[in-house]
């Protein structure tokens, strides 16, 4: 009874078949075709990963490169914003109480006229207009041609304490010529480049300043401005007529291109953070204020006849700046 049973168990391994060469190729076949299946998912995975860090790095390049440029010029600074030039306060001042203010060109030794024009005898650098009111620099907006700024602004912090840096500083930017760049078809580059020690150095030069890039790939750019009178975007700041050197709003229109041809374009606006003040209407109530105070005959409006003043009155004169 035991033998046989033995011999029962030994009949059924040897009667168990196995796999056949035809099913152990069949099963290869189809693992094959699941591996390179899960090969090309993941292939793809890696390559639409690769395209999306490239088009988020270009992205954020861009937005950086947006973002330098509207703190710039949301701080961009100058006396105007609040002040009128000392040459236009002068003749004010003279225009009410009918003399020379003291410690103009008539009544001291330095001469105004000089101080306010370009090239004032050494005192500034060409990069500034002259002085305001309270004899602050003023700086020029220097708009060269379409793919160029350049101006004063307060957007500066000193980075290293006891160093001759303040919160204002030049900054300039200049589409140039990529030398190596990754796409022929945008073959531009977008630099920055700033002056933050002795701004006020007569010798100063803002071309021999040391560019840096802070956007490649550039197709296109140009600097746009707004001119208040058409109500509209002009070329250049020379177009502004008063507002030449104070820019109310500028524009950017940029594209660039990357070199898988992805393409990022823009038209972004910025504003200085400074409101908008009618500096001549504070300049009347200033000498009008200190006419009352002073008694002195005239105004800084029309009235009656001997009157002097900024407009005309029925019987008075011509005024001055209106």
């Amino acid at each position: 009874m035991k033998r046989s049973s033995k011999f029962h168990f030994f009949r059924i391994i040897n009667e168990q078949k196995g796999f056949s060469l035809l099913e152990v190729l069949i099963a290869i076949v189809i693992l094959s075709f699941l591996m390179l299946s899960i090969y090309q998912i993941i292939d793809n995975s890696s390559a639409s990963n690769y395209r999306i860090q490239n088009e988020d790095r270009a992205l954020l390049q861009f937005e950086s490169a947006l973002n330098i440029i509207q703190t710039d010029f949301e701080y961009m600074y100058s006396p105007l914003f609040f002040e009128t030039d000392r040459k236009t306060d002068l003749a004010a001042y003279k225009k009410v109480f009918k003399t020379a203010a003291p410690g103009s060109s008539s009544s001291s030794s330095r001469n105004n006229d000089d101080v306010y024009n370009e090239g004032n005898q050494g005192t500034l650098s060409d990069i500034y207009l002259g002085y305001s009111a309270s004899n602050l620099p003023i700086p020029r907006f220097i708009n060269e041609n379409k793919t160029s700024i350049a101006f004063l602004t307060s957007a500066g912090r000193r980075l290293v304490k006891d160093t001759k840096q303040s919160n204002l500083f030049w900054v300039v930017y200049e589409l140039r010529d990529n030398p190596e760049p990754d796409n022929q078809e945008a073959p531009y580059v977008l630099t920055r480049a700033t002056l933050r020690e002795n701004i006020y150095d007569p010798n100063v030069d803002l071309k021999s300043l040391k560019p840096y890039a802070i956007l490649d790939n550039v197709k296109s750019l140009e600097f746009k401005f707004w001119n208040r009178e058409r109500r509209a975007f002009v070329d250049a700041s020379r177009l502004l007529n008063e507002d030449e050197n104070l820019p109310r709003m500028i524009r950017i229109d940029i594209q660039t291109e990357s070199p898988t041809g992805d393409i990022i374009e823009s038209k972004r606006t910025f504003r200085p953070l400074f409101p908008l003040v009618d500096t001549k209407e504070l300049l009347k109530r200033k000498y009008t204020k200190t006419a009352a105070n002073g008694g002195v005959t005239g105004g800084l409006s029309g009235g009656g006849q001997g009157t002097g003043g900024f407009s005309q009155g029925e019987d008075g004169e011509q005024g001055g700046f209106e």
